[in-house]
């Protein structure tokens, strides 16, 4: 029902799927509403839309990216560990230099426990001097 009034003059039997989400407030506020009904179907025997279930995606609305934190290199065996704090909705990529200039993209860092992000990188032995960077996608 839309205002307490059927979505359809035409199909009595019709339902309407709708999903909202709200903030967890005091007074709440809507900030998703999704209904789903053709209201151009004018058949008497339309009957409309279902849903089963819905999830919240929790990177459906954009933020900034948290800032990577707490980043160590340790070497072990002569291959460099990063690990570093970011955040859980975003992907970070690994790059090295030995110039500052040109950059080279090693892969991609793996979510650990705790939002902790970790990566090897083992092709380090190469060359002794390497500067790094996480980039954030």
């Amino acid at each position: 029902y839309v205002n307490h009034a059927h979505p359809s003059t035409n199909a009595p039997q019709a339902t309407m799927a709708r999903v909202k989400e709200v903030t967890h407030d005091q007074n709440p506020e809507v900030v998703f509403d999704l209904a789903v009904f053709d209201y151009s179907n004018l058949d008497s025997n339309y009957l409309g839309a279902w849903d089963y279930r819905s999830r919240r995606v929790p990177d459906l609305y954009g933020h900034p990216a948290l800032p990577v934190t707490d980043l160590n290199v340790t070497f072990n065996g002569g291959f460099a560990d990063l690990e570093f704090s970011g955040d859980p909705a975003r992907t970070y990529t690994i790059e090295f230099s030995t110039d500052f200039e040109n950059w080279t993209d090693l892969g991609t860092a793996e979510l650990g426990e705790e939002d902790t992000y970790n990566f090897e990188d083992l092709t380090g032995q190469e060359n002794s001097n390497r500067f790094y960077r996480v980039v954030t996608k």
